[in-house]
Order: C-alpha cells, then structure tokens, then sequence
C-alpha cells in the first residue's frame, strides 16, 4: 500500500514540475541568445521599424508616438513575461518546500 501512495506522489510531483518548468528546445536557440515568446518578439520588430521611421524623418510626430505606444506596449509585455516566469519559480519551490515537510 505504501508503494502506491509513493507512485502517485511521484507522479503527481512531476506532473506539477511539468507544467511549471518551461521546458524550450535549446537546440533550435543561437547559443548565447534568449528565447522570448513571439508576442514579444514580433513587438520587438515593429518597434524597431517605427524607430528608424521616426530616425529618418525626426519631425514626424505622428511617428514618434507611434514608437512610444509600441515601446511601452513592448515594456509592459516584457515585464509580465517576466513576472509570469518568477511566479512559476516561486509557485515550485513552494510546492518542494510543502512536500519536504
């Protein structure tokens, strides 16, 4: 009996760690180089053409702003990308701390 209350709470550990740890293939990655979602990603590129549209023509406003909305849009993405990641971190080493008790 024993036996199978340590199966399940094996099974259940690393189904938990499963779906908190990001798992990316590494491989796919340039070494050196962050992987970040494609959200983020994509934001990255349009706020790059929007800066050098700005660069090319500087007293276009229109074209300021636009780069300003997209740089905080690309802000706000990046830090909840992030918070997202710490809160699955925290959430697991609660977990192991509940377990190891």
């Amino acid at each position: 009996m024993a036996y199978v209350y340590e199966f399940c709470y094996f099974r259940f550990f690393e189904h938990y760690l499963g779906c908190c740890i990001p798992i990316s293939n590494r491989s796919m990655c340039k070494p050196g180089r962050k992987h970040y979602p494609r959200e983020i990603q994509k934001l990255a590129v349009k706020k790059r053409k929007l800066w050098r549209k700005h660069h090319n023509n500087p007293s276009d406003l229109d074209a300021l702003w636009s780069y300003r909305n997209c740089a905080q849009q690309y802000r706000i993405a990046c830090c909840n990308v992030t918070a997202l990641a710490e809160e699955q971190v925290i959430q697991v080493i609660i977990l192991v701390f509940f377990i190891s008790i």
